[in-house]
């Protein structure tokens, strides 16, 4: 590789739920009693007390490269922009550049897929109807769309 050659990171983002050990606020059912800054949110199937952590990893090595934390209710669409500007930093300061991200389908935001140079975001079943070419992931986790992008998400 030459020397003014920068590597190229595909970046892979997801959240994970993290349960906190407290009692709901008797006041505010959807607060903490002794962690008032944790929030009710989806944990899978069923909603529960806590945070998500939000990564950002490089998807050859599998190592993180940013992380935010933030309560439990909010969506992941609203850090994805700040999860994406943090990862190129960090690239940017190991002389790599972002190539693509790769995300679920909570991240399925126009500004995320504009921001980067090449998203590999499945649309969820509400957005783009009647396009076709777009990838796609039903509640089986079955892949449907054009087969590079199948592929990279898997």
């Amino acid at each position: 590789m030459k020397s003014n050659d920068a590597r190229e990171v595909d970046a892979v983002l997801d959240a994970s739920f993290i349960k906190v050990w407290s009692t709901r606020d008797p006041l505010d059912n959807q607060i903490g009693y002794s962690d008032p800054d944790a929030r009710v949110g989806r944990a899978g199937r069923t909603f529960a007390l806590g945070y998500k952590l939000h990564l950002s990893i490089d998807s050859k090595s599998m190592l993180p490269l940013t992380s935010l934390f933030a309560s439990a209710n909010q969506n992941e669409k609203k850090h994805s922009l700040t999860l994406l500007e943090k990862t190129r930093q960090i690239l940017g300061r190991s002389g790599a550049k972002l190539r693509s991200v790769i995300a679920d389908s909570q991240y399925s935001d126009g500004k995320i897929r504009m921001a980067a140079a090449e998203a590999v975001i499945p649309y969820p079943a509400n957005q783009k109807r009647g396009v076709e070419n777009l990838l796609r992931v039903d509640k089986k986790f079955r892949t449907y769309g054009p087969e590079d992008a199948k592929k990279e998400y898997h």
